[in-house]
């Protein structure tokens, strides 16, 4: 059962030095709720975590410091509405707050476009807004995930659609990997299952 706590597994497709790179990055909703000092430790896998926003978890000076966040910060541009690419843009302005991102400084794409719960942008407008957005990002150091569309033919569709319509303009370093399984074995499945599909596309 899924709680607030979720692993999101980022899958490097496109990068050249990814083959020896694993890339274990937590997914908070959580902010300052409870501490991420819960997840670290010698044997934990995470060195990242995400906010589905571009803003950061800062603690306030009155929090003790097992509040303090232990992992680098991947900002996400989540949806393709103004009112998102202004917050987005505003967070980049700010240099994210000034904490600390990932070594190669990732930033997410969209959360799953092809939902009406979610981002829900049509490929059209998100290559739109890949293309004016994140696209100019690489060329000042930023290494950019795809679209991480919703698991099923819905968010395969919508990934083809997406890279046909961007016409080469749109170049992801990494494709992030969002699927929800039940199980550990059926979500390897799962992925491998995406990745395949996103492989064949690019």
């Amino acid at each position: 059962m899924l709680t607030h706590f979720v692993l999101t597994l980022l899958s490097t497709l496109t990068d050249a030095h990814a083959a020896n790179r694993t890339a274990a990055g937590l997914a908070w909703p959580n902010q300052l709720w409870v501490p991420m000092a819960g997840f670290t430790g010698p044997s934990t896998s995470i060195s990242s975590y995400y906010t589905w926003t571009p803003h950061p978890v800062i603690p306030t000076p009155d929090l003790p410091p097992i509040y303090n966040v232990p992992f680098d910060f991947i900002p996400n541009l989540w949806g393709c509405t103004d009112d998102k690419i202004n917050e987005f843009n505003d967070a980049l302005r700010g240099n994210f707050s000034n904490v600390k991102l990932t070594p190669s400084r990732e930033i997410l794409g969209f959360n799953e476009p092809d939902l009406p719960g979610q981002a829900n942008c049509s490929p059209e407008r998100a290559a739109e807004v890949w293309q004016s957005t994140l696209e100019p990002l690489k060329k000042q150091g930023y290494r950019i995930g795809s679209p991480a569309v919703s698991g099923g033919p819905a968010g395969k569709a919508w990934m083809q659609r997406w890279f046909e319509v961007c016409d080469g303009g749109c170049d992801p370093d990494f494709v992030a990997v969002h699927w929800v399984c039940s199980a550990f074995p059926r979500t390897m499945g799962c992925i491998d299952n995406s990745t395949t599909s996103t492989r064949e596309t690019l």
